[in-house]
């Protein structure tokens, strides 16, 4: 006999690990008929690649009692289609120094929110404590393990590919949810947003990948259909957490925080069993510094769904944002094994270790948070009259294409402005080890990315000051100004660049009468 709700149940619920997941479907025995089954249940699990087994060393940082100072303003739901994923990877102005990664909101993970407002070599204002880091090579164990994921990975893709193409099931409502998912997780979000609009069409209140949609219009800040989402859900179902999270999520990508949490709230008490409502509730109370409330939501949501990394990394975020490296560096590492490489977490803890000061440690953990979105990058997709392509087929086109790259090559590939902030933090980074061409390199792609960014203007500017190119450190502090009139670090490091630019024009003018005056002198003697 076969129990459909108890799978369904333990799938639904985040209880168990991936791999566990896996293990159980495996062992059950399905009939020849109805092996598209098995391959459902086995496109459920979408086991993020792991891309660590790719490095040959991998730093191990060890748990430290330090502090850091990171601003996770705008968190946005997270890459898991249950889990929120609210951080939104786009530089914002603050007062304070780094923020985190994010996909809900303006919120980036800069490590310097903004640019670094001392003109020497340019220090964080909040210095963290020296921290311990151990790089070494993976062990045996370590190795095994993650071919055995690689396996299922494999499987998985293979399970969906033959759901898409094999049994045409490409229509079904089920299966454009899991697509839209799986697009999520890997942070593609145009693509996601084509599949839950497909879903929508077919079965407007298919609640399968509502907590994806949602997350997807926040991302993209797309406001009006967002709006227009919520008002359709609570009609239809205005007892449904769903329909007040996505009320709420209206009000968090309209910088209401406040309002958000109360819609938030709403929807836990609906269903107190919801992990996206939770993390979503700690986002807002992140927001609103208020870290204590933003702590006891994500624990709830990795009560819920322990299996989840969703909430251990929202946990170290907001340990990050509030200074306290000890638990941010546990809680991130955690969410990373967890995840089996989620370049998001491999982002904060990129930010982490700067703040620890350990840039060469930072470098590593951007450059394959980089590499790792290259991999997994997918092209965006429409939905229409034309058949949509199997997100599998495009998964494993992309990862053989681009498994070989370096950083350079990955960050001349970036074509995701959700990536600009790895890209910016990077820059830093190389700035901070003096490696100017590369730090240049990083922040003009950022321009690329997201141009007009009065950030990005000042730190390239200042790249181009320690390198000695005056002119065009003054050209960049210009644009900086124009884009941002009142940016004290700007108007500080324009200052100095004319300064010195004057001083080596007078040098260089009273040189060159000296050398006339030696040349008379001459011309006399003769």
């Amino acid at each position: 006999a076969r129990c459909v709700e108890a799978l369904d149940s333990l799938l639904g619920r985040n209880v168990m690990t991936p791999q566990e997941a896996y293990e159980l479907v495996i062992e059950l025995q399905f009939d020849d008929g109805i092996q598209w089954l098995r391959h459902i249940y086995l496109a459920r699990l979408d086991l993020p690649q792991d891309t660590i087994q790719k490095e040959n060393k991998e730093p191990n940082i060890t748990t430290t009692m330090n502090n850091t100072n990171t601003k996770n303003q705008n968190s946005f739901f997270d890459a898991d289609a249950s889990s929120i994923h609210m951080t939104t990877p786009h530089i914002v102005q603050q007062t304070t120094t780094t923020t985190s990664n994010s996909i809900f909101g303006d919120n980036n993970n800069n490590i310097f929110g903004g640019v670094e407002k001392q003109a020497d070599d340019q220090k964080l204002p909040a210095a963290a404590a020296k921290s311990s880091s151990v790089a070494g090579t993976p062990s045996a164990t370590t190795t095994s393990g993650m071919k055995k994921k690689n396996a299922i990975c494999k499987d998985v893709d293979t399970a969906f590919d033959k759901l898409w193409t094999e049994h045409k099931l490409h229509q079904s409502p089920e299966l454009l949810s899991l697509a839209a998912i799986r697009a999520y997780r890997r942070y593609n979000l145009p693509a996601a947003l084509s599949y839950c609009q497909a879903l929508a069409a077919m079965d407007p209140l298919n609640p399968s990948a509502s907590f994806v949609h949602v997350a997807t219009l926040v991302g993209l800040g797309h406001k009006r259909l967002l709006f227009g989402l919520a008002h359709e859900w609570v009609d239809a179902a205005p007892k449904s957490a769903q329909a007040w999270f996505a009320v709420g999520s209206y009000y968090y990508a309209c910088g209401r925080y406040h309002v958000a949490q109360r819609h938030y709230c709403r929807a836990t008490r609906l269903d107190p069993h919801c992990p996206e409502a939770w993390i979503a509730f700690g986002c807002a109370f992140a927001a609103s510094d208020e870290s204590d409330q933003a702590l006891a939501s994500f624990r709830a949501a990795q009560r819920l769904a322990p299996a989840q990394h969703s909430s251990m990394l929202y946990m170290g975020m907001e340990y990050l944002r509030t200074n306290h490296l000890v638990l941010a560096q546990h809680f991130l590492s955690a969410a990373l094994q967890s995840s089996g490489g989620d370049p998001l977490c491999l982002h904060e803890l990129g930010v982490a270790a700067f703040n620890k000061k350990e840039y060469d440690v930072a470098i590593n953990y951007f450059g394959k948070a980089l590499r790792t979105s290259v991999e997994t990058s997918r092209q965006t997709q429409t939905v229409g009259k034309q058949q949509l392509q199997s997100p599998a087929t495009i998964q494993v086109s992309t990862t053989s294409s681009s498994s070989s790259k370096t950083t350079t090559e990955c960050i001349d590939m970036c074509q995701d402005d959700f990536w600009e902030p790895t890209l910016f933090n990077l820059g830093q980074c190389y700035r901070k080890t003096r490696k100017f061409g590369q730090a240049a390199h990083c922040l003009e792609k950022c321009l690329v990315l997201c141009p007009g960014r009065a950030s990005s203007y000042a730190a390239l500017g200042f790249t181009k000051h320690l390198m000695g190119d005056l002119d065009g450190a003054v050209e960049l502090y210009h644009q900086a100004l124009s884009r941002k009139p009142d940016d004290p670090f700007s108007s500080e490091m324009l200052n100095r660049a004319l300064q010195e630019s004057l001083e080596s024009f007078t040098l260089h003018d009273e040189n060159q009468i000296n050398n006339n005056n030696n040349n008379i002198m001459i011309l006399i003697k003769i």
